[in-house]
């Protein structure tokens, strides 16, 4: 069987994909001349993630996304995986267990950082943070920044950064919201908040949801779900001070618990039944203080204090289905903890109108604490400790021209980081609002936990960590062009975007062998024994292509992101080097002025994936193709405000074209096709309603 891929056809698709793009932005451009200026205090713009100040988005030295709170409610999501989900350049993954995970730029979520107003989440499952765990209720915006942010925020931004801005001010001194929505596939949730602001320096801001998921199956008859009954629940408590002098200091706080309920098969169904049932429990602990201030108008001081707790507890049954008496199964139970304390603190310094020089020191103390972690002492928790000292200075070379270096070194108590150098240029085209950007970064990511120190041995697994890991090096080159017209009626913009990732020294989990006392990573799938290696070399690179027009009451939007993937065992395998996959996303939208009604509909096509692995079928050794059919996710939302906006109704439909599983395709080459499988992508379509009432 022939594996090559043609470069051809990826070129003509590329574009003709840019082409299409390129016509879109043409009319957009073409009915908006003679545009108004932006206004610069539009707060919706401004950005503050790895920026030395809040700075108007068209500004920042890094490329950049908002979504603001007013897009968050156009969008009727629930949790972050929901609102990330027609994002152009992510993919989302679900998993009935593990929840929600995204990539970005074509790396997966263990290349993310992500952030909760600036503190780093930690709590991670098979390397993802769960995302369906976030609820959007009280956020007011998230920035995103693509390409690696680790001078700034150390490991784990490889493929960039999600902060996550939470609501602080109400727009009156009293102002309380509830919302309440319900879904035909068996799911609820109830948010409130309420805002005080005594005076003009001070806000108070509680919150609280509870979101429930009764589950779905195709067969009801079997007591083993394909989603599991969920429910969650969080309070969040907030305060603000903002004095006269600019000086801010805030207070935040919040904790989630989640519960999630996995039945088993009957098991001898016909005498004394049972079932094998697992219960898992998380619970989410944040709390943060930070405080900005600037000093006679050429420095600016920032501190920030965090905690991030994470703890996870999986409680397996043996279930009498008859009575529904459970035994727990204490030698299948187990849990986990995951600590992270945060001290940082940052001076900006204008040296003169043209200099600007950036210091910082970074503290973040880690452990983690589990059964699967004790070593031969018998002791189960584990520290990692890292110290960082970074700088930055950005040099005004003319009005239009920014250039911006900076370096980052570190001390980790377990493994040794690289100095990490970056540098970003910005020039801006002010007759045609233009602005180019151009990037080079490094960045890294540290072993984990578990796969330092998991321990995971009984009759069907033998996985052990490796405490001699090295951290992944990666560096990301990046280049971008965007223009923007905006006017009082309409507005029309247009970006394109090249990206290179190159990771060396990448963490994979191999089968292994012990050859002269040491343990190789093998493919022969014999030995059945596992543990990590920094054996693979992996890349990305990419474009994506934008356009968006808005024109009184329509708003369009198109994205196409042709991506390329490195097959880390090309050569070996004889395989084409790359693979290719193109992500589509759109948007139209309607808005009637009179009655201020919206419609929404959102469109994301994820292109198939192809993948490589080295098998072992009747005893002999093959190489094999996994494709995973690609699928069109679509959501429609129409919006309707009443009383002056006190009161919002929200209708809408999610996964519109009911897409519950994709295929996998495998083929071997030398016996051709071997199999086909099912993954489950979602519960399928849901119609919903949502009323919000603020007071």
């Amino acid at each position: 069987m022939d594996f090559s891929f043609s470069i051809f056809n990826f070129i003509k698709m590329k574009y003709f994909s840019i082409f299409i793009v390129f016509v879109c932005l043409f009319f957009s451009l073409a009915f908006a001349q003679n545009l108004d200026t932006l206004n610069a205090n539009n707060q919706e713009s401004i950005i503050i993630t790895g920026e030395y100040q809040p700075t108007d988005i068209r500004n920042a030295v890094h490329g950049a996304k908002i979504i603001n709170a007013a897009e968050i409610e156009r969008r009727g999501a629930v949790s972050l995986s929901d609102l990330l989900a027609q994002e152009s350049n992510i993919r989302i993954q679900n998993d009935p267990i593990l929840g929600s995970s995204m990539s970005l730029n074509g790396l997966s979520g263990r290349n993310i950082k992500f952030l909760l107003n600036g503190v780093p989440i930690v709590g991670r499952q098979n390397g993802n943070i769960d995302l369906s765990q976030i609820n959007v209720f009280n956020i007011q915006r998230i920035e995103i920044i693509e390409g690696p942010m680790a001078i700034l925020y150390g490991s784990d931004a490889i493929a960039g950064v999600v902060n996550i801005i939470t609501k602080q001010y109400g727009l009156k001194k009293y102002e309380a919201q509830i919302q309440v929505r319900a879904e035909s596939r068996a799911a609820n949730v109830g948010s409130s908040s309420f805002t005080f602001q005594p005076n003009a320096q001070n806000s108070i801001r509680i919150g609280g949801g509870y979101n429930q998921f009764k589950g779905w199956t195709n067969d009801t008859s079997n007591r083993n779900w394909v989603w599991n009954p969920k429910q969650q629940a969080n309070l969040q408590g907030n305060w603000t001070y903002q004095s006269k002098k600019q000086l801010k200091i805030q207070l935040f706080a919040e904790g989630m618990q989640e519960n999630i309920q996995n039945k088993g098969e009957i098991k001898r169904p016909q005498y004394k039944p049972y079932a094998f049932d697992d219960d898992y429990m998380t619970r989410r602990v944040h709390a943060q203080f930070s405080a900005d201030f600037p000093l006679k108008q050429k420095h600016f001081f920032s501190f920030l204090g965090g905690i991030d707790n994470y703890y996870r507890e999986k409680n397996s049954y043996r279930t009498d289905v008859t009575t529904e008496k459970k035994d727990l199964l204490a030698s299948e139970s187990d849990s986990s903890k995951f600590e992270m304390n945060l001290l940082r603190a940052l001076h900006v310094w204008k040296i003169n109108p043209k200099w600007t020089l950036q210091s910082g020191v970074n503290v973040q103390l880690e452990s983690g604490m589990g059964k699967r972690f004790e070593d031969s002492l018998g002791n189960k928790r584990k520290i990692m400790n890292d110290y960082a000292l970074f700088t930055t200075l950005k040099y005004k070379v003319l009005p239009r021209f920014l250039i911006e270096g900076g370096l980052r070194a570190a001390y980790n108590t377990r493994v040794s980081i690289p100095l990490i150098p970056s540098f970003h240029a910005k020039y801006d085209f002010p007759k045609q609002n233009i602005n180019l950007r151009a990037s080079y970064s490094k960045g890294f990511r540290t072993p984990d936990f578990k796969e330092l120190y998991f321990q995971f041995i009984d009759f069907n697994h033998n996985i052990i960590g490796n405490p001699d890991l090295k951290p992944e090096n990666a560096q990301s080159f990046q280049v971008s062009l965007n223009k923007l017209k905006e006017g009082k009626n309409f507005s029309a913009s247009g970006d394109i975007r090249l990206f290179f990732n190159d990771i060396q020294n990448k963490i994979e989990l191999y089968e292994y062998k012990i050859v002269d006392g040491e343990k190789v990573p093998v493919t022969d799938t014999s030995t059945l024994l596992y543990t990590y290696f920094n054996v693979q070399k992996f890349q990305t690179f990419g474009t994506n292509v934008g356009a968006k027009f808005q024109y009184k009451w329509l708003k369009t939007s198109l994205n196409i992101s042709p991506i390329a993937y490195l097959n880390p065992d090309f050569k070996s395998l004889n395989v084409a080097k790359y693979s290719f996959s193109t992500n589509i996303q759109g948007e139209i939208s309607f808005f009637y002025a009179k009655w201020q009604t919206g419609l929404q509909t959102y469109h994301n096509w994820n292109d198939k994936q192809i993948s490589f692995s080295e098998q072992k079928i009747n005893g002999q050794t093959n190489t094999v193709q996994t494709i995973r059919k690609g699928y069109l996710a679509s959501d429609i939302v129409l919006c309707q405000p009443f009383w002056k906006h006190k009161i919002n109704a929200s209708f809408g439909i999610k996964n519109l074209w009911n897409v519950q599983q994709i295929t996998l395709i495998g083929t071997s080459s030398e016996q051709g096709h071997i199999s086909d499988s099912q993954v489950n992508l979602g519960p399928g379509r849901s119609f919903w309603a949502q009323l919000s009432l603020t007071l």
